[in-house]
């Protein structure tokens, strides 16, 4: 976890703190990408996606994709050493922004993620999952899912 000041007016960015891992982590060993699936009615999903330099995306690695889309939270894409186990062990981690959380705005959640669109949430999950596929990050049998709650 890095903090860091950040000043609006010049776009002067200073860390104030850089959070050590105990096992070690170089950052520089990983990749970290924004995407957006193609949902089944046109919205654009987004994905924070985190896999190795190393890992190959071909499609042989497994993927771990994760979402929550409920109470208009939403899934902030941040460091996290549970994560960096995974990713360790050469998966691809995903999170998809799915409908129902406040990520692309309050709208995302209400009207569109719940009550009767609530099934727009796993429409997006879904989507996600393919694109994944798709884009090679993984193959079909390789993913694995968790998620919760509503």
């Amino acid at each position: 976890e890095t903090a860091f000041d950040h000043d609006l007016n010049t776009g002067e960015r200073v860390t104030r703190k850089v959070q050590k891992v105990p096992s070690g982590h170089n950052p520089e060993d990983y990749v970290v990408r924004r995407l957006h699936a193609p949902g089944h009615d046109g919205a654009r999903i987004p994905l924070t996606v985190m896999h190795r330099k190393d890992t190959k995306i071909d499609g042989s690695a497994p993927l771990l994709l994760y979402g929550y889309g409920s109470y208009g939270m939403s899934m902030p894409a941040e460091f996290s050493t549970n994560r960096l186990s995974v990713v360790d062990r050469g998966f691809v981690y995903a999170v998809a922004h799915v409908r129902g959380g406040t990520d692309c705005g309050y709208g995302w959640y209400d009207p569109d993620g719940k009550m009767m669109k609530k099934k727009n949430s796993f429409y997006d999950f879904i989507a996600c999952a393919e694109h994944l596929v798709a884009e090679k990050y993984t193959s079909e049998g390789r993913v694995a899912i968790q998620g919760g709650s509503a």
